[in-house]
C-alpha cells in the first residue's frame, strides 16, 4: 500500500512539472502569436524569406523544426520589417532555449521564397495547431 502511494505521489509530481513548463511555453507562444499578428498588420512592402510550408506539413508539423527555422530566417533578414523585429526574435529565442536548433536544422532547407506576410501567416497557424493539440515530444 505504501509503494502504491508512493509511486502515485511521485507520478503526480512528474507531471505537474511537465504541466508547469508546458504553460510557460504556452506563455511564450502566445506573445510569439501576438507579435506575428502584429507585425504581419504593420507590413508595408513585399519582403520575401525561404519558404518553411513543408514543415507545417505531415506528421512532425509545426515542431521544434519549424519554429527553428523561422528564428533562423528572422534573425537573418537585414530589414527591421515590423518596427522592433528583434523583440519576435528574442522571444523566438526563448521558446526555442531548450532545442538544439542547430541539429535540428541539418539538411533543412528550401529553394522557394515567400512573401514575409505567408511565412508569419505560417507561424500563426502553427501556434494555433500547438495551443490546441499540444506536442508530441515525451
Amino acid at each position: 500500500m505504501k509503494m502504491l502511494l508512493l509511486v502515485s505521489a511521485v507520478a503526480l509530481l512528474v507531471s505537474a512539472a511537465h504541466i508547469q513548463a508546458s504553460e510557460g511555453n504556452r506563455i511564450k507562444l502566445n506573445a510569439i502569436y501576438d507579435q506575428a499578428d502584429k507585425c504581419k498588420k504593420s507590413l508595408t512592402e513585399d519582403i520575401f524569406v525561404e519558404s518553411v510550408s513543408n514543415l507545417t506539413q505531415g506528421r512532425d508539423r509545426c515542431g521544434d523544426k519549424f519554429f527553428c527555422k523561422v528564428q533562423q530566417i528572422l534573425l537573418n533578414k537585414q530589414e527591421d520589417f515590423c518596427g522592433n523585429k528583434m523583440v519576435l526574435v528574442r522571444t523566438m529565442r526563448e521558446f526555442n532555449r531548450n532545442v538544439q536548433c542547430e541539429n535540428k536544422l541539418q539538411g533543412v532547407t528550401s529553394n522557394v521564397e515567400v512573401q514575409l506576410s505567408k511565412l508569419l501567416t505560417h507561424v500563426i497557424t502553427c501556434i494555433r495547431h500547438r495551443n490546441f493539440y499540444g506536442t508530441s515530444k515525451k
